[in-house]
């Protein structure tokens, strides 16, 4: 079981051209390309159920607080969420089999191209994470997501440790530079599982 504080944030259509200026030369980016498969349970967005390389992964809400940093002008929702994994490629296989199913709940694909940078943290400190390494205290990400012809990104903050809320402040002020037409605003900020309502409507 791994336990984690996220927060982050949807916007519709394609990545901003001058992506680069988001991320800010902090740390050494880490690019992955990859298809996920989630359940979409209509009028739910306390659990995420998804399907990652042969992965199964629940992942449940516990908490969910109001974020600000007034000097930036952001607002947003930090979540507070446990995840358990299992490995079965079989299981997972049949599954994916299902996505193209007219299920009340059905099986959503989702296509992701994910920038992400890793930071540890020393001496109440981040440090960015050198490139190869797989765990990290904190992380932030970009993501382009394709679903259903649709067209989305988001920008996410994860944090695996018990530290409290400051450090997000702190990756944010340290790593995120915000292109003009992009604002990080507490209607757009919330998880996978209430995204995917936005997805199939």
């Amino acid at each position: 079981m791994l336990e984690s504080t996220e927060i982050r944030w949807f916007f519709k259509g394609s990545v901003p051209s001058n992506i680069s200026k988001i991320l800010a030369e902090t740390s050494p980016d880490v690019y992955e390309s990859r298809t996920d498969y989630y359940l979409f349970v209509q009028g739910c967005d306390n659990i995420g159920i998804k399907i990652r390389n042969s992965r199964l992964e629940i992942k449940w809400r516990r908490d969910v607080q109001p974020y600000d940093v007034d000097k930036l002008n952001i607002s947003g929702n930090i979540e507070r969420w446990k995840r358990w994994e299992w490995t079965n490629k079989t299981a997972s296989t049949e599954i994916e089999q299902l996505t193209n199913g007219g299920d009340v709940n059905p099986w959503i694909k989702v296509d992701k191209n994910r920038i992400q940078k890793k930071f540890d943290l020393r001496d109440d400190i981040l440090v960015a994470v050198p490139l190869g390494e797989l765990h990290s205290d904190f992380a932030m990400e970009v993501t382009e997501l394709k679903s259903n012809g649709k067209s989305w990104w988001t920008i996410g903050f994860d944090s695996f440790t018990v530290q409290d809320r400051s450090f997000f402040d702190q990756i944010i002020e340290t790593c995120l530079i915000l292109p003009a037409g992009v604002d990080l605003k507490k209607e757009w900020s919330f998880g996978y599982p209430h995204w995917l309502s936005h997805v199939v409507n």
